[in-house]
């Protein structure tokens, strides 16, 4: 089942003298972005992290605190960072939230996001 990312939005905050400054300092302040897509009665439904070199136990805390929203958990990395995830997300403390979460790499995601843009060139050709 691949996920909606269609109406994710990135739960963060900064702040500067217009957008972009408030954007650049969210990314230096936060070296990953937490992505969250909401349902229609506005809860969330899937939270993406995207783990590039740091340890993936941060994120798999932070979603165990989230373990009582009924949502998806996904980590987006690197392929070759698989194993590591496996080896961290089997202790036993993540064991309630294990089933829920999602690695996904970046070819995967890259694929996915080609074929929802895709998607909607066709969507929006067919009802122009």
């Amino acid at each position: 089942m691949e996920p909606d990312i269609e109406n994710c939005q990135v739960v963060g905050f900064a702040s500067g003298v217009n957008e972009e400054e408030a954007f650049e300092r969210l990314i230096e302040k936060n070296e990953y972005i937490i992505e969250t897509r909401f349902n229609e009665r506005k809860m969330p439904d899937s939270f993406f992290e995207v783990e590039h070199t740091t340890n993936f136990i941060n994120s798999l805390l932070k979603y165990a605190e989230l373990q009582d929203f009924n949502a998806k958990f996904y980590i987006v990395a690197d392929k070759s960072r698989k194993f590591e995830y496996v080896s961290k997300s089997s202790q036993a403390i993540f064991k309630p939230i294990c089933e829920r979460i999602i690695f996904l790499d970046y070819e995967l995601v890259s694929k996915w996001h080609s074929n929802t843009y895709e998607k909607k060139l066709c969507e929006d050709s067919i009802y122009e």
